[in-house]
């Protein structure tokens, strides 16, 4: 609702605001779904710090600068407790498919871009191998990316679409630089995933470099923090703000390494 009341660290008090609890067992635990008086339906999610509370903001206006679909979140306190909070963008009929949901299921980029072009899913696959390298999100796949189905138009089913980007900073699977884990997107094999190697295949892509060229240059950790604190009122502390931007001067490094690599002129700017 367009009248919450937010503390004096920006965060809504969703103590003022009347609502429902789901009475669905699975969410009686501390994570939970909540119903508005206005309809909305609000995830609440419980067991994070506060740092990566406010990353995910940080980077959820990272992401919207640079036009990626994304769940939206915000914080706010019950109780004297902070949650993170996002609507729910799921119809009532609707659910998400995950494309690679088992465990050992961690794509390989150039097969999975082609098996994506049925649902028009590619170019956002790329984009979203792209992007987790620049913030070093190694918990993407299999369990935090799919497609959207169940939405229908005269009762005949429509095809599924690209689902938001959401969960996109967790403590133990951020700002990690190789994958240790084997949790990124490879190239030839799982061992095959280096940073570099990666961005300079992805750079070979049409929409890529496209997207490096244009809308990457118009985003920054700067700017990001910038918009989080005018619009919600949330400042990132000093300590969060360099340690994101650290990471993010060595991801500029690597993706300008690999642009000159290339033969392009331009540069890109991520702080």
């Amino acid at each position: 609702p367009k009248d919450t009341t937010r503390d004096n660290e920006g965060r809504i008090i969703l103590d003022e605001i009347p609502f429902i609890v789901s009475n669905k067992e699975e969410f009686l635990s501390d994570n939970k779904w909540i119903i508005l008086n206005n309809g909305t339906k609000l995830y609440l999610k419980d067991k994070r710090t506060k740092e990566e509370n406010i990353l995910e903001l940080l980077i959820m206006y990272f992401l919207k600068d640079l036009n990626i679909s994304h769940a939206n979140y915000d914080l706010a306190t019950f109780k004297d407790k902070e949650y993170l909070v996002t609507p729910s963008f799921l119809k009532n009929n609707e659910r998400i498919i995950f494309l690679f949901e088992k465990l050992d299921k961690i794509p390989k980029i150039d097969e999975a871009y082609q098996m994506l072009k049925k649902f028009n899913n590619d170019t956002f696959f790329l984009k979203t191998c792209f992007i987790d390298r620049i913030i070093g999100n190694a918990d993407r796949f299999p369990f935090n990316y799919g497609l959207i189905t169940g939405d229908s138009v005269n009762n005949k089913a429509k095809q599924p679409k690209n689902c938001p980007l959401f969960d996109n900073v967790d403590k133990n699977n951020i700002f990690i630089r190789d994958d240790e884990y084997y949790r990124f997107p490879y190239l030839t094999n799982k061992k095959d995933s280096s940073c570099n190697k990666v961005i300079s295949h992805l750079l070979d892509y049409d929409e890529i470099m496209n997207f490096a060229s244009n809308t990457l240059k118009k985003a920054n950790l700067y700017k990001a923090a910038k918009e989080l604190l005018k619009e919600k009122g949330m400042y990132t502390d000093k300590n969060t703000y360099q340690k994101a931007q650290k990471f993010f001067i060595d991801s500029e490094t690597i993706i300008n390494d690999e642009l000159k690599n290339k033969g392009k002129s331009f540069k890109i700017r991520l702080t």
